[in-house]
């Protein structure tokens, strides 16, 4: 606890191990090294004894607790810093699925606060020492640092920084305080380049989302601190598989809305109306990038609220684990022994693949491998192609292919001239080989390691090309 410039230490904790699989079994389901890792619970009881063994009481009532995390943020992230290519339907990717964080959590009795009639503000900073001297050589002693600690970085707001604060005034941003926000950077809040972006690219030119005087931004980005109204009734929470009554990860913009006795609350609603999440606080589940492109698109300045809705925006609508309704609150951390990043985000269970060699005999035929990953079978297409690669000036190709596709040392298809088994099929999607004498398989595989092995008929040589390639 700092208050005043001076620290004081409540106490100390133990700080659990990171699931590492086999070694943390009791972090996954069924206590199983090998399974995915347990969902959040709504009980404190129900914790796994590794989070429980973590969770340190202090004095004044403080608790802590510190370790490794599922990251409880969910979004599109790449494709809104690419310009906003936004992505939809079936192709959906969660830019933080499957990572794990460290975390550092801290609840603080309300007493220490100076009670629950009041607005309080939170933001991180992090900072390094002002000089850093390195050496070499065989008597090198590392890097030593030295001078005073400066502030190299802090966030308050989600996509504050990242979204409102152009390029040439981040690191500006990044060293200054809250406390400057209103002469800095209040003018981005009112102006918002976002808004003129999503005009220009979202809605090919329309200016459906109001470009200047946001006095409606400003109110949520500054200062940017998270701001957190201490007089209402409890946030209603994601997690322990069943989120509370009237809980919306589109807080307010999905009825999900709480009663200040400090605030006057949004026109047009009942006094003290205010969001059940951000931007009021921030909860685990909040939908932080459609709530922040509804807030920049709609109009809440005026009375009653003119409300565009940015409701699933960037395809992702959900975190890909199950929260913690008790403290510590982040879900379980994800089982580092087998757990793929991005799980759920709709990544291609298989990166179509080529590979170009000489068709020898023997042991010299050309020889391809692929694995698809997931947990669903998935159609994909093999071929062999050789005549055809003529026409791209490829010296010597082999003049008749066929192909064989292995799992292990177990043949599961072979063919010898495309037509002569699944001729409408392959044409039906839309990439059979260009030459009769060039082969082709389709199959339904299920996830696993395949091998693809490429011969000349009758022994013939020359080069080849193998390729596998997704079909759905």
């Amino acid at each position: 606890r700092v208050i005043g410039g001076s620290s004081t230490v409540l106490g100390n904790g133990t700080v659990p191990p990171n699931n590492q699989g086999v070694a943390t079994p009791k972090y996954n389901k069924g206590d199983n090294g090998d399974n995915i890792a347990k969902d959040g619970v709504a009980d404190e009881g129900q914790l796994d004894p590794y989070t429980a063994g973590g969770i340190a009481s202090l004095t004044n009532g403080y608790r802590a607790w510190a370790g490794q995390r599922e990251d409880g943020f969910y979004g599109d992230v790449n494709s809104i810093f690419d310009l906003l290519a936004l992505r939809s339907g079936a192709n959906m990717y969660d830019s933080q699925g499957g990572f794990n964080v460290h975390t550092l959590v801290l609840e603080i009795p309300m007493s220490e606060l100076g009670g629950d009639q009041q607005v309080v503000g939170v933001y991180a900073t992090t900072s390094r020492r002002a000089m850093s001297v390195l050496t070499d050589g065989s008597a090198s002693t590392g890097t030593t640092v030295s001078g005073n600690w400066v502030q190299v970085g802090r966030q308050g707001n989600p996509l504050f920084a990242e979204a409102l604060v152009p390029l040439k005034d981040k690191d500006l941003y990044n060293r200054t305080k809250p406390t400057s926000d209103a002469t800095l950077f209040k003018k981005y809040a009112e102006t918002p380049e976002l808004a003129a972006l999503i005009n220009a690219i979202v809605f090919k030119g329309t200016k459906t989302a109001p470009e200047t005087a946001r006095a409606d931004l400003v109110g949520i980005f500054i200062p940017d601190v998270i701001k957190v109204d201490l007089s209402t009734n409890a946030a209603r929470l994601a997690g322990g598989n069943q989120n509370d009554a009237g809980y919306s990860r589109f807080s307010v913009f999905g009825g999900d809305a709480l009663t200040s006795k400090v605030q006057a609350g949004f026109p047009g609603f009942p006094a003290g109306t205010i969001a059940g999440g951000w931007p009021n606080g921030r909860r685990f589940g909040d939908d932080v990038i459609d709530i922040a492109v509804t807030a920049v698109i709609s109009d809440l300045r005026t009375n009653p609220l003119t409300i565009r809705s940015a409701d699933g925006i960037d395809n992702v609508s959900t975190n890909d684990s199950v929260y913690n309704k008790v403290f510590p609150y982040a879900g379980t951390p994800h089982n580092g022994r087998n757990f793929a990043h991005n799980p759920k985000a709709g990544v291609a269970p298989l990166v179509n693949i080529s590979s170009r060699g000489m068709v020898g005999t023997g042991d010299n035929v050309l020889i391809g491998g692929f694995i698809v990953r997931g947990t669903a079978p998935v159609k994909i297409m093999v071929r062999a192609t050789g005549p055809s690669l003529a026409a791209f000036g490829v010296a010597g190709p082999v003049a008749d292919t066929i192909i064989e596709l292995y799992q292990g040392n177990t043949m599961l298809s072979s063919n010898d001239d495309w037509k002569s088994t699944q001729q409408a099929d392959l044409q039906a999607t839309g990439y059979p080989p260009t030459n009769d004498k060039e082969s082709a398989i389709l199959v339904t595989l299920s996830p696993g390691a395949y091998t693809t092995i490429v011969r000349g008929k009758a022994g013939g040589t020359g080069v080849g090309l193998v390729e596998a390639l997704l079909m759905q």
